[in-house]
């Protein structure tokens, strides 16, 4: 015979829990906009680039930054274009690999120097400026930026699932140094929902003519005739089938940042300009060049922290384009498949393993999602989404939680109330108290009565099934009340006799006392009731009724599958024979000596002597409980 599943929550019951877990949780993660979910999926990948192994920066790329010292030593902002022109001819001749100024030159130098300021871009050859894009033109000299010289691309529109980004205008160098430089990028970078600046474009279209990146267009270099760069929307930007910039489906590029503020070495323009000598430190460099000055610069959140200066930001795109270690987010479509996921192992791993055990899994899983999240960041650059279906895994835990709790109080319930029709309230009580788990006993003293029905069977014989059956039940209901009435505790029925003990809780003594009268009573109401046995054409009945007190064992007795709450040891045996002996004695009830040396001040009795008790070597003084004390002469205990 199969044994039976124990009563719990039903795995469809679970299952559906798991898929209302996920589909809250997919329905906020895929909602258009930004909302709390997204901003704190922005937190753990910010938690992510702390924990990764930061991949070292290249020793190449230098700052040299416009700082307080160097305004102190040559003057405030804004510069003439002359000095400009000698740092990029000291450069030059240090040996600078390139020179990129992350400063705007949209407007013409008061001073004339713009001129001179061209003619040294021209001759070094290596000179990268910077544009900035924006909603709206930005004065009279906007359109004239429009004659800036763009890479030549091969914009191939239909091959990707995606589209690139789009400016309404660009402020542009003025035309001679735009004609000048080796080439001109876009130095913007986008801010997420969270305010952190984490994306580029690494090719942003305004009109219809596309516009690369400051970084981007430095990894470019100057175009070579016939050479074209081809852009994929959604896939990235190829050269000679190389990738050289990622682009997701909005056009965006994951900025990897290389470690916090001050990564890359920053050296000052006023030490560049300053003596005979050139800083072997730009020898064979890539250098920045911007304003890091308080309150000239500009900051721009990252995330290690909200001072972050922009020309760093340009520094670890430009690094992550030349050594082709970019970051690549998960496409949502994957997102949603790992939010179904996690809520349905979570349902299942109830379904299958007990509670505990399901819970040390869902707990195992959520851990182990979340190192391979952080594993696949540092890893492979994935941005895998880490809080969606974490939360979706947590949320289902908690939901199975909570309906598993509510089920059991349901059954447990059920149960008690059930158990209630056999045992009595205080047992019951006792039961949901106790501590330490089945099987675990106590020994305390206790006084056992059993009551057994003289020659029912017989004189039952001729009556109809259910009559037998209602003249019991009118019996045992008379008996139990009784048994109520004085404290004591069903054990069982036992065909048509009972068992019943008798505790004290406050320790003492009057378990003894109580269980005398209680037999005395049920003696009484047996008699009292004859005249109903007789009009219902009922037998006579009488009952003989054995008590005996010791100190006795209490526990759950049984196999796994049922057990009961009982009492066992010799006096419950001595109670069970004195009951027989009730039989040839024609006592109505019989006791044990302790019972009487407890209950001789509350009841009369008669000693009937020392009897020869089957399971017992030395021979039991057995005393006849005939009443209670008058109560005028002598108080009972209190019921």
């Amino acid at each position: 015979m199969a044994r039976p599943r124990a009563q719990g929550p039903r795995p469809r019951h679970l299952l559906i829990i798991a898929l209302a877990a996920a589909t809250l949780v997919g329905v906020v993660y895929v909602a258009p906009g930004q909302n709390a979910l997204d901003r704190l999926e922005y937190r753990t990948v910010d938690w992510r680039f702390a924990q990764r192994p930061a991949p070292a920066p290249d020793p190449r790329i230098v700052i040299a930054g416009v700082g307080d010292a160097s305004l102190q030593r040559l003057g405030r902002w804004p510069w003439p274009r002359s000095r400009w022109a000698d740092l990029i001819r000291r450069l030059r001749a240090g040996g600078a690999q390139v020179i990129i100024f992350d400063i705007l030159f949209p407007d013409r130098d008061p001073s004339g120097g713009d001129a001179e300021f061209a003619q040294a871009v021209r001759e070094a050859g290596n000179v990268y400026l910077a544009t900035a894009a924006g909603d709206a033109p930005a004065g009279p000299d906007a359109a004239a930026g429009k004659q800036t010289p763009t890479p030549s691309f091969d914009l191939r529109a239909g091959s990707g699932p995606g589209h690139l980004g789009s400016w309404k205008a660009m402020l542009e160098p003025i035309p001679e140094l735009a004609q000048a430089a080796a080439g001109v990028g876009c130095a913007n970078v986008i801010p997420a929902g969270d305010g952190v600046y984490r994306y580029a474009y690494p090719v942003a279209e305004v009109g219809e003519t596309p516009y690369p990146s400051l970084a981007l267009r430095t990894v470019l270099g100057r175009e070579s005739s016939g050479e074209v760069a081809a852009i994929v929307p959604g896939a990235g930007v190829y050269r000679r089938g190389e990738l050289l910039a990622p682009l997701d489906p909005n056009g965006r590029l994951v900025i990897n940042y290389r470690g916090p503020a001050k990564t890359y070495h920053l050296v000052e323009v006023a030490d560049l300009l300053a003596g005979p000598a050139i800083p072997e430190t730009v020898r064979g460099k890539i250098v920045l060049v911007a304003a890091t000055a308080q309150g000239l610069h500009d900051l721009r959140p990252s995330p290690f922290g909200a001072v972050f200066d922009g020309v760093e930001t340009q520094a670890n795109l430009l690094d992550s384009m030349l050594h082709r270690q970019f970051l690549y987010e998960t496409p949502p479509q994957l997102g949603l498949v790992l939010i179904a996921g996690a809520a349905l192992l979570t349902g299942l791993a109830f379904v299958l393993l007990p509670t505990f055990g399901a819970v040390l899994l869902t707990v195992a899983l959520l851990a182990g999602y979340d190192y391979a999240c952080l594993a696949a960041f540092g890893q492979r650059g994935i941005i895998m989404p880490l809080l969606a279906p974490s939360l979706s895994l947590a949320l289902t835990l908690v939901g199975v939680l909570v309906y598993a709790l509510v089920t059991q109080e349901r059954v447990t319930g059920a149960a008690y109330r059930t158990l209630g029709k056999y045992v009595p309230t205080e047992v019951v009580e006792r039961l949901a108290r106790q501590e330490g788990g089945e099987g675990q006993g106590v020994r305390l003293p206790v006084t056992v009565l059993f009551s057994d029905l003289r020659d029912f069977t017989g004189s039952s014989a001729h009556l109809p099934p259910e009559d037998v059956v209602a003249l019991l039940n009118r019996y045992f209901t008379l008996m139990y009340e009784t048994l109520t009435e004085y404290g004591g505790t069903l054990d069982k029925y036992i065909g048509d006799g009972l068992m019943a003990y008798f505790l004290s809780p406050e320790g003492d003594d009057q378990h003894a006392v109580l269980a005398v009268h209680c037999a005395v009573e049920m003696q009484r109401r047996i008699k009292t009731n004859r005249s109903e046995w007789a009009y219902a054409g009922m037998p006579d009945l009488k009952a003989g009724i054995g008590i005996a007190t010791g100190q006795e064992i209490l526990g759950d007795i049984g196999s796994p599958e049922r057990m009961q709450y009982t009492v066992i040891g010799s006096q419950v045996n001595l109670a069970s024979r004195l009951t027989e002996l009730t039989k040839t004695t024609k006592a109505d009830i019989m006791i044990d000596a302790q019972t009487y040396e407890l209950a001789k001040d509350y009841i009369r009795a008669q000693c009937l002597g020392l009897f020869d008790v089957q399971g017992f070597d030395e021979p039991q003084l057995v005393y006849e409980a005939l009443d209670e004390l008058g109560k005028a002469d002598q108080s009972a205990p209190p019921v």
